[in-house]
């Protein structure tokens, strides 16, 4: 099921926040609400967070080759993020906090090899939405494809999730990032919601001692009765 959702919203909101939180780590006296737009442009324009922090940490000036366009001649051709993911299973409801294995398809639009790199992996995950298409939880954990996607290609696989610790309807938004690069919905991924009901559970330690006791209390009520 698909749910409308302000895509390039959700992107800028994560590219700020990652931007903010570099400057106060690497710019502390740099005016924040000054800075942080530019930069924040620039991520949304390159995907290239490596760069930025190495620009942060010798001066705090974008590169040239941003304010000027690139003029190296070098830059190598982009890949290209067109695809789809969707669930390949009846999935209503998840339990708070405990993780699964969901199964999901994941197929390539694109006229690009999806492949990980040491340096760049590519992995499948996914964004915790509420009802209304506000983030939850924006970084979802990280399944790294089991092999490479040519172009056309669809494969299986068994995305790891964790659902959120609170109980409530939400929306699952599978998806997948280019480490240090990009989210790949924000470059022509066509992102799929699912709602999803997530049921609250009582923590195992919790449910090992009610058992115990449940375990004591039928002991004690066999013992009276034999008495």
């Amino acid at each position: 099921m698909d749910v409308s959702v302000d895509i390039d919203a959700l992107r800028r909101k994560h590219k700020t926040e990652l931007v903010e939180r570099a400057l106060r780590i690497y710019r502390p006296t740099d005016a924040i609400e000054e800075t942080a737009p530019a930069w924040v442009d620039f991520l949304l324009s390159t995907g290239n967070v490596g760069r930025m922090i190495e620009c942060l940490k010798n001066g705090g000036h974008l590169p040239d080759s941003f304010m000027h366009g690139n003029q190296d001649g070098n830059a190598r051709e982009p890949l290209n993020y067109a695809g789809t993911a969707a669930l390949d299973q009846r999935l209503e409801s998840l339990r708070a906090g405990m993780p699964e294995k969901l199964q999901i398809t994941i197929t390539n639009h694109s006229s690009s090899v999806w492949q990980n790199t040491e340096s760049t992996p590519i992995n499948a995950s996914y964004h915790w939405l509420d009802q209304d298409g506000a983030v939850v939880q924006f970084d979802g954990v990280r399944t790294p494809l089991p092999e490479p996607i040519p172009p056309g290609r669809t494969i299986a696989l068994s995305l790891n999730v964790t659902p959120p610790s609170k109980a409530g309807r939400y929306q699952l938004l599978l998806s997948l990032v280019h480490e240090g690069i990009c989210w790949f919905e924000a470059r022509g991924f066509e992102a799929t919601s699912y709602p999803v009901e997530i049921e609250w559970c009582l923590p195992a330690s919790t449910a090992r001692v009610l058992d115990e006791m449940k375990y004591l209390r039928g002991i004690l009520q066999t013992e009276e009765q034999a008495n």
